[in-house]
């Protein structure tokens, strides 16, 4: 720019404003208005586009105002949602734990009431009647025997143990601490003493059905189940 006005100031020295034609006064004013003219030219143009664009900016964040504050308020609500929602599923999951628990407890009281103490006879022929699943027992054609199965479980083990608890509160069962020893040494896992077991019940029963002579292999245990109870 500066040296677009050194070649104005040139060509009007050797044009329009000759030597002696007009003063040195009169061409600097001149000269002056021609750049001052420039300049006012000039600073508009670049203004115009600064402003347009401030404007439009204005004018997209006025109208765009509406839209920005719901969508806020949507995300506000969203989030309230949310968090409604994971308070009420805590609070089912609270309802739940505890009727599960209460459940639990009342199923617990119940199977306590319901536990029916049958007579002592019945009650050890059921074990002896357990022990054959474990023992391998001579035969014997003069001795008439009607065989019973009843499967070894960890449930009727415990079930036992509970109507031997009951029944030591009572004061019944005779025999309780062997019946006791019995089954607490089962529950263990432990079925070392069947083949005792079996003999002694047999004993207590004036020696009525056959002798047991050894524990069952895990084959023949395995096929003794099969047979009777799968």
């Amino acid at each position: 720019m500066e040296d677009k006005l050194k070649n104005l100031r040139k060509d009007m020295d050797e044009t329009v404003l000759k030597k002696g034609e007009v003063s040195e006064g009169e061409k600097e004013r001149i000269y002056l208005n021609v750049v001052q003219k420039n300049k006012s030219q000039r600073y508009p143009t670049r203004f115009v586009p600064v402003l347009s664009i401030s404007l439009c900016m204005i004018l997209v964040l006025i109208l765009s105002s509406p839209y920005l504050s719901n969508f806020y308020d949507l995300g506000q609500e969203e989030n309230q949602v949310t968090i409604g929602d994971m308070d009420e599923k805590s609070r089912v999951d609270n309802v739940m734990s505890v009727d599960k628990s209460e459940v639990a407890d009342d199923e617990r009281e119940q199977s306590t009431k319901e536990i029916i103490i049958p007579p002592e006879n019945e009650f050890m022929n059921n074990i002896y009647v357990m022990t054959n699943q474990k023992v391998f027992v001579e035969s014997d054609s003069f001795i008439e025997v009607h065989e019973e199965y009843i499967e070894i479980t960890d449930e009727r083990i415990e079930y036992m143990l509970a109507i031997l608890e009951k029944a030591k509160e009572k004061g019944q069962y005779q025999n309780y601490e062997f019946y006791y020893n019995t089954l607490s040494e089962w529950e263990k896992g432990n079925f070392e003493n069947t083949v005792d077991v079996h003999n002694q019940i047999r004993e207590f029963n004036s020696r009525w059905g056959n002798k047991a002579t050894r524990l069952l292999t895990k084959n023949e245990e395995k096929e003794y189940i099969e047979k009777h109870f799968d």
